[in-house]
């Protein structure tokens, strides 16, 4: 059986992402999606463990030191306004994987980019899927 998580702000399931960069790609997950770094930390081999909180979750992010490759992943983000982010995002250095559209992923808005480390980020808005014309 699961638990509650032992730590404030956490929840059962916390993203961790690898990456080569964990400095460069803080600053595009800050500029992107105005991440809050909560910790940091470097270990004894070089490598380091950052948490952040981007909204109302918090995801880690190890690597540098002995990581030679990113390891992608792909995360859900819960948005108010899936074309302004996915724009902010674009500007702050991803690639735009899927435009914004209406009825994306069973929402009424959504898009999808692609971060400099090589994860996706499915962008959605909750709400009513746009009726069909006609």
């Amino acid at each position: 059986m699961l638990g509650s998580p032992n730590r404030d702000g956490f929840h059962t399931v916390t993203p961790y992402l690898i990456v080569v960069d964990p400095d460069g790609f803080v600053g595009f997950l800050e500029s992107a999606f105005a991440a809050e770094v909560t910790y940091r930390t470097t270990g004894s081999g070089g490598g380091q463990h950052l948490e952040l909180q981007i909204g109302d979750s918090r995801i880690m992010v190890g690597g540098g030191g002995p990581v030679e490759q990113n390891q992608p992943a792909a995360l859900f983000l819960y948005v108010g306004d899936v074309d302004s982010l996915h724009d902010r995002a674009v500007r702050a250095g991803a690639t735009s994987m899927m435009e914004p559209a209406d009825g994306e992923f069973e929402e009424q808005r959504g898009a999808g980019v692609i971060d400099p480390a090589g994860n996706q980020w499915f962008l959605g808005q909750h709400g009513p899927k746009s009726k069909a014309p006609g």
